[in-house]
């Protein structure tokens, strides 16, 4: 019996046992009909998952812009540094540390709800960061949205003592 969701112990090991087969192509044909079933449903999950992940190449350019956006930043170049972030993350949608560059940058031009906006996805693409919970805070201080303000540093503290207790 699942609880909450979560399967059973053994459900999740065969479960990851079919994922690596798949993955691997090693899945035999002439399984049951319940096995197949399962098999279909985790290969739809899988192609859903792994659908937007950027080719090697993509990765290597959005790294590029990634890191001249940075030095941009670094030379106070504010709105060149914002265009380089976001050919960044048209080569990787989900470089959450170009996302964070990019909010950062929008906040020093004062494009609150912008920076907002991209906060947001990244707390939507890793709901733990408590960076993007941080952010959230500060950009919704600067608006003068405190009960937001508040309720995001909240969360990031609650975060932060979360990720201290798991490394004790």
């Amino acid at each position: 019996m699942a609880f909450r969701g979560i399967p059973e112990k053994t459900d999740r090991v065969e479960h990851g046992i079919i994922i690596i087969r798949i993955v691997s192509g090693d899945y035999a044909s002439g399984v049951s009909w319940k096995q197949a079933s399962r098999v279909h449903v985790l290969k739809s999950d899988l192609r859903q998952r792994f659908r937007a992940m950027p080719d090697a190449d993509s990765r290597q350019n959005a790294e590029n812009h990634y890191y001249a956006a940075l030095d941009l930043m670094a030379d106070g170049k504010l709105e060149e540094a914002v265009a380089a972030y976001r050919r960044s993350l048209a080569e990787d949608p989900a470089f959450t540390e170009a996302m964070h560059g990019l909010a950062r940058a929008l906040q020093d031009l004062q494009l609150y709800d912008d920076a907002i906006a991209v906060a947001q996805r990244i707390a939507e693409l890793d709901p733990d960061d408590v960076l993007a919970h941080t952010s959230l805070s500060v950009l919704y201080q600067k608006k003068g949205m405190i009960p937001e303000a508040e309720a995001e540093g909240a969360k990031a503290r609650v975060l932060g003592w979360k990720q201290q207790l798991k490394k004790s």
